[in-house]
């Protein structure tokens, strides 16, 4: 079913927190899960479903450990804070092209699903292999970035791991396997420029790590090599452009969210078209909205293959336990209000989180994201960009609802149209001053004052 994560609020509804969805297969929405199965601690590994995809195993999709630790060590450097800078000075680009194409829109209707889509792919274009897609130009989806929606189309439905692989060889799925030649293609062009220019993105730590290897062992290596380029376009662009999509339902939703907002990042912010991360890391309106949104529109579910227990609870080995954020965010004893957008959760009410394990946007320990600082750094900075410059509301007409109910499951969240109507505010001039200022951090909704 695409639409399964409303099914199974519907089961754990009627059954509890623990409900059997499979032969092998547990759904679980108890909070105390969340620490056991994803936590520093764990003694989960990932389940078979990850290795739909052989060989293009990538960091994110190994089940070894062992080789997950060892890949996210070499990609480190990557997104150290001097990385993070040079990213942010690299993708105001984006930034400033997609204002310009919010100016055009000229209090028209705006699909912000299609808009904030080809705004994060080219984005990641550029960090991962150097080049944009030329998307927000053309304002068209590159061919290439079309094809993998027809494979994730599958994702929505609950098949057994190696009936992937074996759907794979199949001719529907001759334009995934054309991005997957796509993506290498892309790859052998970023490792010929190794070196030759002053930018370096995403995929050098691990190009220069490939490159000192053996020929035998470029064999071997080169599939993980490509499975990490991939996992980083579509889930670098994905998941950032889904928040950005469903923050601004929120924030067209409540009103006096936009203003009250305005009203704090206005004496932060010195320059509305090169704002800087360090200008608005401790906005507690905005990362509160960030985090509230992430909590009640996860774009992302988890599955993972856990041995022992969950509390009082014996679970057997072998037994795949499935967490869905978009059910433990509708649980009253998990969260107080937990139906209604209240950003003060994450600040001022701390009360209304009754557990805190139960919110990991960003999973926690070795399988926490690497690109989180990268994330809120994009969200944080488009947001208050936009919001500074225009007047935003529902297009005439806009079912904002189907955004919510309408929105599928296919592994990410597959965002239904939302049309936005955007009216210029204030007219700017584009001035210089560095995108990130000094070294970043990441808000995490605690401590703060």
């Amino acid at each position: 079913d695409l639409l399964g994560h409303h099914v199974l609020y519907k089961l754990h509804q009627k059954y509890g927190r623990y409900v059997r969805i499979g032969p092998n297969d547990l759904s679980v929405v108890d909070p105390d899960s969340m620490n056991v199965v994803l936590g520093p601690n764990s003694k989960c590994t990932k389940s078979a479903w990850y290795m739909q995809d052989m060989p293009y195993i990538s960091m994110n999709t190994t089940r070894d450990r062992a080789a997950h630790d060892r890949r996210r060590r070499i990609l480190s450097p990557a997104f150290s804070d001097k990385a993070l800078r040079g990213y942010a000075v690299r993708i105001q680009k984006f930034h400033d092209l997609f204002i310009k194409r919010i100016d055009e829109s000229t209090g028209q209707p705006m699909n912000v699903t299609k808009w904030f889509g080809l705004h994060g792919f080219d984005m990641m274009g550029d960090l991962v292999f150097n080049k944009s897609f030329n998307m927000l130009e053309s304002g068209e989806t590159h061919w290439a970035i079309k094809l993998p929606g027809e494979g994730m189309l599958l994702q929505g439905f609950a098949f057994p791991p190696w009936l992937y692989r074996v759907f794979a060889t199949l001719p529907g799925m001759a334009g995934y396997r054309r991005f997957v030649a796509f993506a290498a293609g892309q790859l052998d062009d970023g490792i010929k420029q190794q070196g030759k220019t002053n930018h370096p993105d995403m995929m050098q730590p691990l190009i220069e790590h490939f490159e000192q290897l053996s020929p035998d062992a470029k064999r071997a290596a080169l599939p993980m090599l490509q499975g990490d380029s991939r996992m980083f376009i579509v889930a670098g662009s994905d998941t950032t452009s889904t928040t950005l999509i469903h923050l601004f339902y929120r924030l067209c939703s409540e009103t006096g969210l936009i203003q009250r907002l305005r009203d704090e990042l206005t004496p932060l912010i010195a320059n509305v078209n090169r704002i800087s991360y360090q200008e608005v890391r401790h906005s507690r309106l905005l990362h509160s909205r960030i985090n509230e949104t992430l909590r009640m529109h996860y774009p992302d579910p988890s599955s993972f293959l856990p041995k022992g227990a969950i509390g009082d609870v014996y679970v057997p080995g072998d037994t795949v336990i499935q967490l869905h954020p978009y059910v433990m965010a509708l649980d009253e004893t998990v969260y107080e209000r937990c139906r209604d957008f209240v950003p003060e959760r994450w600040y001022s009410r701390p009360e209304m989180v009754k557990h805190k394990d139960a919110f990991l946007p960003f999973l926690a320990g070795s399988e926490s994201c690497i690109g989180k600082n990268l994330a809120y750094i994009q969200l944080a900075v488009v947001t208050s960009q936009i919001i500074l410059q225009f007047d935003v509301a529902f297009a005439p007409g806009e079912e904002s609802r189907k955004l919510v109910d309408g929105s599928k499951n296919l592994f990410m969240k597959h965002s239904e149209e939302l049309n936005l109507v955007f009216t210029r505010r204030i007219k700017t001039s584009v001035g210089s001053s560095d995108p990130l200022g000094a070294r970043p951090g990441p808000f995490t909704g605690e401590g703060l004052e």
